[in-house]
């Protein structure tokens, strides 16, 4: 069993992932900076509105130093608009069998959804820790 990308060493001193639902890369920019200024360095942005892939490339080049995810990933064509994007990790919601093999195949930290006891032990023997 090969292990995947650990997002926990990126983590730094973070002890918390905030999840953004933004209108606009503006908003995004904005509430990034502010947690960075906190001391945040980390964001997670869900693809649940129309502007999240914008606001992630947004962030990326304004704020080099803030370490952003996309979240609320559902399908491969997301993975790749996130990654597109300049997502330097991803969430899933849930993990089916389609969607397990294409976070298998990155190379950037993962964090893939699962609620019960047989589908944390699946994502394990398939390298998630």
């Amino acid at each position: 069993m090969a292990h995947k990308p650990s997002l926990l060493p990126l983590l730094g001193k973070n002890r918390m992932i905030p999840v953004l639902t933004l209108e606009n890369a503006a908003q995004g920019i904005a509430i990034v900076r502010a947690l960075a200024a906190g001391g945040v360095t980390v964001a997670e942005v869900t693809l649940r509105t129309a502007k999240a892939l914008e606001a992630i490339k947004a962030i990326r080049a304004e704020c080099p130093e803030v370490l952003v995810g996309a979240g609320t990933v559902i399908n491969p064509s997301q993975i790749d608009a996130s990654l597109k994007a300049g997502a330097q990790f991803i969430v899933t919601p849930g993990t089916s069998d389609t969607m397990r093999a294409a976070i298998s195949s990155l190379n950037i930290p993962c964090l893939p959804g699962a609620v019960t006891i047989s589908e944390m032990l699946t994502l394990y023997e398939a390298g998630f820790s």
